[in-house]
């Protein structure tokens, strides 16, 4: 199996090493009844903004004050949180009082939500019970930021290269990931479909009950030990499993191996023209994709009817 496809990552874990790292902390301001300014976050109320910092500083103490930006929202007309902030603006802790913040392309931002006393954490539309997975998922989009794919895994088969090109040139594992991995199943749809129309097949539809059905069946093998078990096919589901940062090159991977596959004469179909085959099956008329991430891998399953 190509190298590349075995290849581990590690990355550490250091809370205070941030790096292009920034936690974002929502607050809201109300008027009050002798027309002065609350400040609330989450339902503690501040009569000052100086009085808020403080409380936030020492909440979440084990953040560099540096990397801590604030963030004003409030309820547009029709009932919706909003943020007042423009674009990539944010406020920036400054002593006791804060200053306008725009943040750089670059910077990866982890959300804090505070309800009553439940905490949640978002990062890259992704959402985490805590600090610690958020900042994980942070650092790994940090350090897949910085892959690139070389020239030579990409351009065996000249056609399959172009499809894949136009459907995913630009969108890395930032782009793939986010939103429980939205752009991965809708690109991997679309350039399914694109390989079916080079072989005169009907295109598919996606279906969510299918994709419910193949990720409870991703979170099974993503369990399996060792990970080459976790590589099957049958007549109406498909597995596999790559390194994360190239988790969009999987279903290229299953269609080149067929174009430069070579019988050996054997009664017994080999997995890569079962690959194929149902890739290409004529009779499907949908399919669901399933993934999962754990370690340094992707696993994703597709499932067809």
């Amino acid at each position: 199996m190509i190298i590349f496809f075995k290849f581990f990552l590690l990355f550490s874990f250091t809370i205070f090493s941030l790096g292009h790292i920034d936690v974002v902390l929502q607050y809201t301001m109300k008027t009050g009844r002798k027309n002065n300014v609350i400040f609330f976050y989450g339902q503690k109320a501040f009569t000052t903004k100086s009085e808020m910092i403080t409380y936030l500083t020492r909440k979440f103490n084990y953040i560099p004050k540096t990397h801590l930006l604030l963030d004003l929202i409030d309820k547009d007309p029709q009932g919706v949180w909003k943020r007042r902030n423009k674009h990539n603006h944010f406020e920036k802790i400054s002593g006791m009082s804060t200053e306008v913040h725009r943040c750089s392309t670059n910077v990866t931002l982890i959300y804090v939500y505070s309800y009553n006393r439940n905490v949640s954490y978002e990062c890259n539309g992704n959402g985490f019970s805590s600090y610690s997975l958020a900042y994980e998922n942070a650092k790994k989009l940090e350090l897949y930021d910085k892959f690139i794919i070389p020239p030579s895994l990409l351009e065996w088969y000249a056609r399959s290269t172009s499809i894949w090109k136009h459907i995913w040139m630009g969108c890395n594992y930032r782009c793939f990931s986010a939103r429980n991995y939205e752009g991965l199943r809708y690109r991997t749809l679309k350039e399914i479909n694109s390989y079916r129309k080079l072989n005169f097949k009907k295109g598919l539809k996606y279906n969510y009950y299918l994709e419910s059905d193949a990720d409870t069946f991703a979170k099974k093998i993503s369990r399996t030990n060792p990970t080459s078990l976790c590589d099957t096919v049958s007549p109406y589901l498909m597995s596999g499993h790559i390194s994360a940062p190239w988790g969009h090159l999987l279903v290229k991977r299953w269609y080149d191996e067929y174009k430069k596959y070579r019988p050996t004469g054997s009664k017994t179909v080999s997995k890569v023209t079962q690959h194929y085959q149902v890739l290409m099956n004529s009779q499907y008329r949908k399919v669901g994709v399933g993934i999962r991430e754990k370690g340094n891998y992707i696993y994703i399953v597709l499932k067809f009817v």
